[in-house]
């Protein structure tokens, strides 16, 4: 083969190549393939003009004798030295950006660190992974959710009750970073120690975005996290501990908006010990049949702005008084449970400024992108002995709270962001590739095509790849 015939061949690979990657990067989901497509295109021809043409081979085949001088590879044309540097440029530019893109959120866990840092959450991983693959074939298909607390002991209180029908936890060792409460309808991922809530910030936001790759991976069209828990004692309510400690919640709620590319509604649960006043409360609710939810969900209108909550817990406290004083009347000779009844509302209406400054610790003086999405505040008695009150309706069944509010997780504004610069992208591309190799198509492919009867391998070519699209939209469609 001649060197013209090579060179013509090359543009048009390289065109063809350039418009079909862009517009199945309009249409497909993962564009970052389409952009290593154009890429490696765009490397093969600046290569090829760098090796064929004159720079390193005395000028060796020039382009096509039907193209204008302009385009010609001489030392003198100033045009030529710009398109190929144009093109270098781009090259450079483009795969630095593409390997960023693949790769930057793993320099959160590269960065100063080694293998010792995330040794444990490997080994933990790989059990969880491999035990419920064996014990439940279908737990990658559940709603996930993220559990954050401060230690890991609140969290099994909590959750690992066969009230709430957890049916497996994994794995066994109680000092694990990490453990997955398995039950019918969902999967709870406990990160005490793997994420910054627990560690107070100190050294794991490499280990906490290591996690967030690893949820990413369990599924490549779902959504792998369907929203977030966060744990909060009462009494760091009270002592204003948990206002330093969800400080550092933040930077957890940036990485699953960041790594995982996923908005997801965060059920802010606040944890009684039994010894508290509220302890008192709710064991007289049980008997009097009010089991529900106590809380309040946070309206989706308001879920970007929780600096607003505040006016909630006065509210939230207001009810909980009177609720308690009808409490009260029902068993007058209590006197002891009565005294902690009147003591539970005196402090509801004392720390009710503090519960909301602990949402505006934890929610706000995040930038846009990273915006949290708060879905409700709610109470839970903790007992030795079985299940706390008000901890059902929140985490059990198909209807419990965190299972109703999955579906608001959306894509964070950082995900769409970045989808948007993809489509930039890929429409500067384009119309980039056309403006650069018009000459050439227009002036010597489709002359030569006509010229030699070739049209109907490029008409071929441009029918199969429609067939191909529209094959694609009816497997969609249907």
């Amino acid at each position: 083969m001649d060197s013209s015939k090579y060179q013509l061949m090359m543009l048009a690979a390289l065109f063809v190549s350039a418009v079909v990657s862009t517009i199945g990067m309009w249409r497909s989901s993962r564009p970052v393939l389409w952009f290593l497509i154009m890429a490696t295109s765009f490397i093969m021809l600046a290569g090829f003009y760098f090796g064929k043409t004159g720079y390193f081979k005395d000028y060796l085949g020039n382009l096509d004798e039907n193209l204008p001088d302009l385009f010609q590879p001489t030392p003198s044309s100033y045009a030529w030295y710009a398109w190929v540097t144009f093109f270098a440029l781009s090259v450079l530019y483009l795969t630095t950006w593409i390997v960023r893109s693949i790769y930057g959120s793993e320099e959160v866990v590269a960065e100063n660190s080694t293998s010792t840092d995330i040794a444990d959450l490997e080994l933990t991983w790989e059990e969880i992974v491999s035990r419920m693959d064996s014990e439940d074939e279908n737990w990658r298909s559940k709603p996930l959710f993220l559990v954050l607390s401060p230690f890991e002991d609140l969290t099994r209180s909590l959750l690992n009750y066969r009230e709430l029908v957890v049916d497996r936890v994994i794995p066994d060792d109680l000092k694990a970073p990490m453990h997955a409460f398995g039950t019918p309808y969902s999967v709870f991922i406990s990160l005490a120690d793997a994420g910054s809530y627990g560690s107070g910030g100190k050294g794991s936001k490499k280990r906490f975005a290591w996690v967030c790759k690893r949820l990413r991976e369990l599924s490549e069209t779902l959504p792998s996290v369907r929203g977030i828990v966060i744990l909060v004692p009462y009494d760091s309510v009270r002592s204003g501990e948990s206002l330093r400690d969800l400080g550092a919640v933040r930077s957890d709620l940036a990485a699953v908006a960041e790594i995982l590319g996923l908005s997801c509604p965060i059920l802010m649960t606040f944890c009684f010990e039994p010894d508290s006043t509220f302890h008192e409360y709710a064991e007289r609710s049980k008997k009097a049949g009010l089991v529900g939810r106590i809380g309040f969900s946070y309206p989706e209108s308001l879920c970007s702005e929780p600096e607003k909550i505040r006016p909630g817990f006065e509210w939230l406290a207001a009810v909980l008084g009177r609720s308690g004083m009808g409490l009260m009347c029902d068993d007058i000779s209590n006197a002891e449970g009565n005294q902690k009844l009147l003591r539970f509302h005196w402090e509801m209406k004392r720390y009710a400024k503090e519960f909301g400054n602990v949402i505006v610790s934890a929610m706000t003086r995040l930038s846009d992108r990273y915006r949290p999405m708060l879905s409700g505040c709610y109470f839970a008695s903790l007992t030795d002995n079985g299940v706390g009150t008000f901890v059902i309706p929140l985490f059990k069944g198909e209807k419990c709270k965190v299972m109703t509010e999955k579906d608001r997780t959306t894509w964070s504004q950082a995900e769409l962001m970045k989808a948007r610069r993809y489509r930039l992208w890929s429409f500067g591309l384009l119309l980039g590739t056309i403006l650069l190799l018009s000459p050439f198509w227009y002036l010597a492919i489709c002359q030569r095509a006509f010229d030699s009867g070739h049209i109907a391998i490029l008409a071929v070519l441009g029918i199969g790849w429609i067939l191909v699209f529209l094959w694609k939209d009816r497997q969609r469609g249907g």
